[in-house]
């Protein structure tokens, strides 16, 4: 395995869109920002991105359970990051630092609390890797943040210099990432023990794999604009976490991407069945989307034309005569 493979696997992003890979790149963006935060330490640079890391790994412990991240919530998070930025630029003062090491602390503090609880309640008796390991790295960061607080207080801190500590620690956890990046561990990582012990056979992954396809055929639920993947795991009566593991591994996809592929194969069949002055923003919202915008992008990732082309590429093949289709026939297009 050549170094630059080596280089080129840790820091570039995968375009494959599916959730293992999209882990990864958070997992990317996590290494980033470390890399970014040891190099402006090197550089004497007192920068406040501690207030970054609990936005990022909130964002990726959403991914890791297949929550949707809220990106508007995200940049909300980042404002006292850049207010810090804006601060630090414009201002030298000694107690804007005070400031920024108190905000950085209790910015720490509440996203271990969060993480804490989030994992707790949502996977009960299960221990989480990843996310025990995020915990762990605000809790360290933390340490080292209030050892800079407590340096002029204690001599201690003579011989255990925070910013010293700061830089071993952010390369050890930098070799951490690296290494499992490199040898593909992130999906292993990633898992809870509960799907270690309970990973379907290859026999039930085809059953499971069945059940899905069969809801999707014979429910109208997934419509719902509201329909979720808590609500899809219920209905079906499969636990959350082996549903995860049978879309992403057995089907290659998120249950987003599966959400939204059944919804424009429904779309397709509206365009075409019903009244031809039925718009496309009535297909649009009957379908489940809540934006226009978002139906557009699928629509043409899965169908490879816009709804109105699709439209007009069936009546002409029907010479303009607006009869109603089979489903079947509508697949085929």
């Amino acid at each position: 395995m050549s170094a630059v493979y080596c280089i080129k696997k840790i820091l570039c992003f995968s375009e494959l869109e599916n959730d293992l890979h999209a882990i990864s790149n958070y997992f990317r963006l996590f290494l980033w920002l470390m890399l970014i935060h040891l190099l402006l330490l090197f550089q004497g640079h007192e920068i406040v991105l501690g207030l970054l890391y609990g936005p990022v790994l909130l964002s990726l412990v959403f991914k890791i359970f297949d929550r949707e991240v809220n990106k508007t919530l995200v940049g909300i998070q980042m404002l006292p990051f850049l207010i810090g930025v804006l601060l630090d630029y414009f201002s030298s003062s000694s107690y804007l630092s005070y400031f920024l090491s108190r905000l950085t602390i209790f910015s720490l503090g509440s996203y271990i609390l969060f993480l804490w609880i989030f994992n707790r309640k949502l996977c009960a008796d299960q221990y989480h890797k990843a996310t025990s390991y995020m915990v762990f790295f605000l809790i360290f960061l933390l340490i080292i943040h209030l050892m800079y607080v407590m340096e002029d207080y204690s001599y201690v801190f003579v011989l255990f210099s925070p910013k010293i500590t700061l830089a071993i620690f952010l390369i050890c956890s930098i070799a951490i990432t690296a290494i499992h990046l490199i040898k593909d561990q992130i999906p292993a990582f990633v898992q809870t023990r509960m799907e270690e012990m309970v990973r379907p056979t290859v026999d039930s992954q085809s059953l499971l794999v069945e059940r899905i396809e069969c809801y999707f055929t014979t429910s109208q639920q997934f419509l719902n604009p509201c329909f979720t993947f808590d609500k899809f795991a219920k209905e079906i009566n499969i636990p959350k976490n082996i549903l995860s593991t049978v879309l992403n591994r057995e089907m290659n996809k998120s249950f987003y991407q599966l959400l939204a592929e059944y919804r424009i194969q429904h779309a397709k069949t509206l365009l075409i069945s019903q009244d031809y002055l039925f718009t496309i923003e009535s297909v649009v919202y009957d379908c489940g989307f809540n934006s226009k915008s978002s139906f557009h992008k699928y629509f043409k990732q899965f169908v490879g034309a816009t709804p109105s082309d699709f439209r007009n590429h069936y009546l002409k093949k029907r010479n303009l005569q607006p009869e109603i289709p089979d489903v079947m026939e509508v697949q085929k297009l």
